[in-house]
């Protein structure tokens, strides 16, 4: 267990909390200012409860009643998700992520956050959970699924208060079915560009709750965020956070970028050939597939920014020969250089290097 309390400002970044067995994974008491940031908190399952943070189990954020003023509370590209919540002595809680803004006067973002897999026997605990009073809470770009019995949930104990919770452009797993106010109050507004469907991941990567081929998620969120939130310039993977205009909803970025040390130098794959290379005008990029497949068929610099998909879709088994023109998506004529094709297709990755010359 970790827990971190202040008067002022906290900020924590790049924090790995994973199967811990006492309390919660991480506890945040903050009074001012408080932010989370590209962050996980996985595979918790305590055996054993305190009577202050028993409701939840990934990551509790509490903002004190003693401190009246403003408070802001930012969770940013974090991951939660696997975390267990046994305890039944309060009755419902929270297995995931909790905020708790007890000073009727808080401003909450939840942005490009990934909460799944949290789970509990108490029948109405949830994944994502919010409670106090009079506060205003936004959730954009944020990925809830999969967490059971219940994705997501608002606790308020006024029935005066205020206290708002807004989603836009969030995927959560059966929408307002899904949503559970524990006291009957409160409002819940749904906003634009949500999803209740079912993610796709990819279960290939070594990241957990990456996204998979074809995933609505991709490109699904918003970029049009308030003026006061900072975005950190890379996903929990380290790849691009915004890539091309376009942002994901969930922690990470799908095929923004590539770690060129991964791919370069890179050995001859006799599955992947190019010719001519170098090339003038344009190269065929050639491979065989052994059955019929999804495909992924890109082009980076090497800088690791992707630069043309040449192929998003199912390809039929045999040998497979696309043309690349040395453009780029907005059919831009792009520099002379060394570039790299990437193609992905039955969980297996290779890689070419080709030379652009003018």
């Amino acid at each position: 267990m970790i827990r971190l309390s202040t008067y002022k400002q906290i900020k924590v970044s790049g924090l790995i909390v994973n199967n811990c067995q006492t309390n919660t994974g991480l506890t945040i008491d903050a009074f001012e200012y408080a932010r989370v940031e590209n962050s996980i908190s996985i595979n918790n399952s305590p055996t054993y409860y305190d009577w202050v943070h028993d409701y939840c189990v990934g990551i509790v954020m509490v903002v004190y009643e003693q401190y009246p003023q403003l408070s802001k509370i930012e969770v940013v590209n974090c991951l939660i998700a696997n975390n267990r919540n046994d305890c039944t002595f309060w009755g419902p809680g929270v297995s995931g992520l909790a905020i708790d803004a007890s000073n009727g006067n808080a401003d909450i973002d939840v942005i490009n956050c990934t909460i799944a897999g949290n789970m509990s026997i108490e029948p109405h605990t949830t994944g994502f959970g919010t409670g106090g009073i009079n506060y205003r809470m936004n959730v954009y770009n944020t990925l809830i699924s999969g967490n059971t019995p219940l994705e997501a949930g608002l606790n308020t104990t006024l029935e005066a208060d205020s206290a708002i919770v807004s989603f836009e452009h969030c995927l959560v797993t059966g929408g307002a079915e899904d949503f559970y106010f524990f006291n009957g109050v409160g409002t819940c507004i749904w906003g634009e560009g949500n999803l209740y469907t079912y993610p796709v991941y990819d279960s290939t990567s070594q990241y957990a709750y990456y996204p998979g081929f074809g995933s609505l998620t991709i490109d699904s969120g918003t970029a049009n965020l308030p003026s006061d939130v900072i975005m950190p310039s890379t996903d929990l993977a380290g790849n691009l956070r915004v890539y091309n205009g376009n942002i994901d909803i969930g922690c990470y970025e799908y095929g923004s970028t590539v770690n060129l040390q991964e791919y370069i130098p890179t050995p001859i794959s006799s599955n992947l050939s190019i010719y001519p290379n170098p090339f003038k005008q344009h190269t065929n990029i050639s491979y065989t597939l052994e059955k019929a497949s999804d495909v992924v068929l890109e082009v980076f610099n090497t800088k690791g920014q992707r630069v043309k998909k040449l192929v998003n879709s199912k390809q039929a088994k045999g040998e497979q020969v696309m043309q690349w023109d040395g453009k780029d998506e907005e059919g831009n004529a792009l520099s002379s250089g060394v570039y790299i094709a990437l193609l992905n297709y039955n969980g297996k990755r290779v890689s070419q290097k080709m030379i652009l010359v003018k």
